[in-house]
């Protein structure tokens, strides 16, 4: 906690509590290693289902100890952290019975450099470096935002959590079944099919992504209010998260893009050319930190965030179209801005909507969720009509998309 939270120090009884809660979460680590384990079994199989629902456990598991355990704060709080690692159990139980469902099991035999464990460590390595530099610059912006003013972490964790739904669902479900996609693709001799399912990818997740962009972006406070405005949480709060969550918003293409163009380098085992790029970032996303943080504190460290993600994907790209692996195509260019332009429209539509419940956001709990679920529905209608209206995508190619 002293390397993790430094800004806890001087603060006894919360950064006591910051460890004891380590403590129980712990375990988490190594469950949710075996987890990913046999995550990446089942993906290469061909079986995304179970993988897909253990994250849903893990909610699961949360909101049941939230609805059991809430006397106090600190029972809360610690009943939320022996939930984390009991969550981790039971995603492992699932997992374990997908695998054996397909037939396949994992014993411990003596462990042997084999010439394959030899190979295995060479692709695994650059990859797991590759993907901690994310962690690595989660844990800058922990310790930055723990310098800050009391609630900058807070602001910071509750928008992330509504930029990362959209991430979650779409950016890292694309990318998981892309890759062993253009893993088979390319061991077929066919580079010219690769690239046609890496434009059709890119094309379904930024017609999904880029509306969630652009309305996290237009209307945080009515969306932050909405969810968390009761209790200790205030409507500064409020106001202070929605920043946080409009500077996320901007990057969350990027931080999609990220997810669906690196397996075109997975897909031709090049393991070291996206570390690299990500080392780039995380210094970038640094620099950025210590320069915004002072002028505009907790959302310093959002946008500093997306504009390193911003970075990270554009030399992605730039490196896979240098090597003639990757081509925007005819019809991804003239989508995205049709896209684009469904999404300028809904944004309009959504700002003078927010506009106009302004002035009665604060009025009542009930009055604030109706707000933003009309907000919701209203931003979702208006994008799809006018997406079909504008050809941004067909209705026979919602089931289907090529």
């Amino acid at each position: 906690m002293l390397v993790l939270a430094p800004g806890f120090a001087d603060q006894p009884e919360k950064f006591a509590l910051a460890v004891d809660l380590t403590r129980l979460t712990f375990p988490y680590l190594l469950l949710i290693s075996l987890v990913s384990l046999f995550s990446g079994i089942l993906n290469g199989l061909g079986r995304f289902s179970e993988a897909a629902a253990a994250p849903i456990l893990l909610n699961l598991v949360l909101i049941s100890s939230l609805l059991l355990f809430h006397d106090t704060a600190i029972m809360t709080a610690k009943a939320l952290a022996i939930a984390v690692s009991l969550a981790g159990v039971v995603q492992l139980l699932l997992l374990l019975y997908g695998a054996h469902r397909m037939g396949f099991s994992l014993s411990l035999p003596r462990p042997k450099l084999t010439p394959a464990v030899k190979r295995l460590l060479t692709v695994m390595l650059p990859v797991a470096l590759g993907a901690g530099m994310t962690q690595i610059n989660l844990m800058i912006d922990v310790i930055l935002a723990s310098m800050l003013p009391e609630g900058s972490l807070s602001f910071l964790f509750y928008a992330d959590r509504l930029n990362q739904l959209p991430l979650g669902v779409i950016g890292i479900a694309v990318g998981t079944v892309l890759l062993p996609h253009l893993s088979r693709t390319l061991a077929g001799g066919s580079a010219v099919e690769a690239i046609h399912h890496h434009n059709r990818a890119i094309e379904f997740a930024l017609f999904l992504t880029l509306p969630a962009a652009f309305a996290l972006a237009t209307v945080p406070q009515a969306l932050i209010s909405a969810l968390f405005q009761h209790g200790a949480f205030t409507a500064d709060d409020s106001q202070a998260t929605a920043w946080a969550l409009a500077a996320f918003a901007a990057g969350l293409p990027a931080f999609v893009l990220i997810k669906v163009l690196v397996p075109g380098f997975y897909a031709r085992e090049d393991m070291k050319t996206p570390v690299k790029i990500a080392l780039l970032a995380l210094v970038t996303n640094l620099v950025l930190n210590l320069l915004l943080m002072g002028p505009l504190r907790h959302v310093g460290l959002a946008l500093a965030t997306s504009i390193a993600a911003w970075l990270n994907a554009a030399l992605l790209y730039v490196n896979l179209h240098r090597r003639g692996q990757f081509a925007l195509d005819a019809r991804l260019k003239s989508r995205l801005l049709r896209v684009i332009a469904s999404c300028g429209l809904m944004a309009a539509v959504l700002f003078g909507l927010d506009h106009f419940f302004g002035a009665g956001r604060g009025a009542s709990k009930a009055m604030q969720v109706g707000q933003a679920a009309l907000l919701v529905v209203s931003g979702l209608g208006v994008y799809g009509v006018a997406s079909l209206i504008s050809g941004a995508f067909r209705l026979s190619e919602i089931k289907n998309w090529r």
